[in-house]
């Protein structure tokens, strides 16, 4: 019964790396403003979510039915506990934490470019550019005259 759970965190531990591979992807591509790039990353992550979720049910379900709990530590807590358990735990809370770092990193990139992007709006309007260009972008204040261009 011990191999089922060592297997099963083992599993969600390679679905952790996936989704800490994903939120990097997501990182590079937030950067690059590549938004296409982007969108299939969030759709992949959206994936790997619902799995870690199932997967997380599972391990609870097969850590209950053996008695197993986790410590206000995160360390497993039960009898005659599987060295082979704690490994294979260990190395999911290691990617856990890991994933839960770059998802935070992840966070404060978005947040610095949301404050440039503020920043931005905010010079632009104060610099009185919102009565040279209207909210579509165009010029409202062009010069009257000559037309250089026709079409």
């Amino acid at each position: 019964m011990s191999q089922a759970l060592i297997d099963c965190l083992l599993h969600e531990a390679q679905a952790v790396l996936a989704f800490d591979d994903a939120l990097k992807q997501e990182r590079a591509a937030i950067r690059a403003a590549d938004f296409a790039g982007l969108n299939a990353v969030i759709e992949a992550k959206t994936q790997l979510t619902h799995e870690l979720a199932q997967l997380g049910a599972a391990r609870q379900a097969q850590m209950a039915a053996l008695g197993i709990r986790v410590g206000p530590h995160n360390e497993l807590v039960g009898l005659n506990l599987d060295p082979g358990v704690s490994a294979a735990w260990h190395a999911l809370v290691i990617a856990a934490r890991n994933a839960a770092e770059a998802n935070e990193l992840n966070g404060a990139v978005v947040a610095a470019h949301l404050q440039f992007t503020e920043g931005a709006l905010k010079a632009l309007r104060e610099r009185n550019s919102a009565t040279v260009y209207g909210r579509n972008g165009l010029a409202q204040n062009a010069a009257r005259g000559v037309t250089l261009a026709s079409g």
